[in-house]
């Protein structure tokens, strides 16, 4: 989902989808589908419900267009939600990367409370949940 950027993103969306649709971007999955849609929306959260409207599959997450997974990320968390198929939702670690992709800080492995989580606490009062890490 995009807001109309008028940055590089529609151009580096086509070329994921061409690596994609020519075999030659590695997938360690059973498919990728990439759907781009650039239109004016209310709000980012607005956006986001959007994308999740239109997603499938068993597993949910999004990142910002200037962040990035870790090598064997997807595979990590597909391993966890299998082996412990109770889990709704996972939280890894964020860690930060300069215009490189270099990471310049490792983040921290924090521990969230659920009856804090529904009473809205992260982000006003305590720390926000990274949802850049989160499946």
């Amino acid at each position: 989902m995009d807001k109309c950027s008028t940055d590089r993103t529609s151009g580096i969306v086509s070329s994921y989808e061409h690596l994609l649709r020519s075999n030659k971007f590695p997938v360690g999955c059973n498919g990728v589908n990439i759907q781009f849609v650039s239109e004016q929306d209310l709000s980012m959260y607005e956006a986001i419900n959007k994308g999740f409207l239109m997603a499938s599959g068993d597993i949910y997450a999004w990142i910002d267009a200037d962040d990035v997974y870790c090598l064997g990320a997807f595979e990590t968390i597909s391993m966890v939600l299998k082996k412990y198929p109770k889990v709704l939702w996972l939280k890894g670690i964020t860690s930060y990367i300069d215009e490189t992709s270099a990471v310049y800080k490792e983040g921290d492995c924090l521990l969230y409370q659920q009856d804090w989580i529904r009473e809205g606490l992260y982000g006003p009062i305590l720390n926000f949940i990274q949802q850049d890490s989160v499946f």
